[in-house]
């Protein structure tokens, strides 16, 4: 059971991304697109959420509300053999993780997107594409899901979901945005995350939560050509710098 293999501990999944070099979809992250994103992260407890928000608020940069703010829910996907997840903790530079995205509160009728997130070092960038039909959370179970998202996906992306079609976690938090006056850096800031584990259940489960740290997690963003910016955004931010990964924590929260 790979439920078993993760439990004995990290260093058995760590091995596991020794062997990455070789798994489909391996092309998708090996070349860094033109276009890319330098992210920074921070953390704090949420407490400080009414601080942070006031600091930005006098930021040199001119930060503004640039959307409404709202729910964000993913569902992770990963190899029978977590490969992402050993990724993530063997701290490698190259590594890439899947998931479905949706907005709001609901879980019938979602019009959501697959999304293929890549990284490597500090840069990352997505492969994604919104599924034309909507999905319904409530009372379809995983096999009919994964057939339903998958007979709609590009031939490349496809080859990734047939390698990486394990659904492990589902989370969901609050995301507020803000925009500099320049509009060359964004700042997320994500709150009040809650965490269920998908790989003991036939259906999607939104019932029985992980108990998990509630971090308030800052995220700053801005185009590779702008990246030389973010030293100075941050500066005026008194966090400390993170590599916060909500789906690492989830996911360590179920098994360690």
């Amino acid at each position: 059971m790979i439920i078993d293999r993760a439990i004995n501990g990290k260093e058995k999944l760590k091995t596991s991304s020794k062997k990455l070099n070789s798994n489909q979809g391996r092309e998708l992250i090996m070349q860094i697109p033109e276009s890319t994103r330098y992210e920074i992260k921070m953390e704090t407890e949420q407490s400080m959420l009414p601080q942070l928000v006031s600091w930005l608020r006098v930021h040199p940069a001119g930060f503004y509300k640039a959307y409404p703010d709202r729910q964000v829910n993913n569902v992770y996907f990963d190899t029978p053999h977590l490969s992402s997840f050993a990724e993530n903790l063997s701290g490698i530079s190259v590594r890439r993780k899947m998931r479905l995205r949706w907005y709001g509160n609901e879980s019938e009728n979602i019009q959501a997107t697959l999304e293929i997130k890549c990284k490597r070092n500090q840069h990352g960038w997505k492969k994604s594409q919104r599924l034309s039909k909507p999905l319904n959370l409530n009372n379809t179970s995983w096999i009919d899901l994964r057939k339903l998202i998958r007979e709609e996906l590009k031939p490349d992306i496809q080859s990734f979901f047939d390698h990486s079609c394990w659904p492990v976690i589902l989370n969901q938090y609050y995301r507020e945005y803000y925009l500099s006056f320049d509009g060359k850096v964004r700042i997320t800031i994500d709150f009040s995350q809650k965490v269920y584990n998908q790989m003991l259940y036939g259906y999607p489960n939104f019932t029985f939560p992980v108990p998990i740290s509630n971090q308030v997690v800052v995220e700053v963003k801005a185009n590779t050509m702008h990246r030389d910016n973010l030293a100075e955004i941050i500066s005026h931010i008194p966090l400390r710098v993170s590599k916060h990964s909500k789906f690492a924590l989830a996911m360590e929260a179920i098994f360690f």
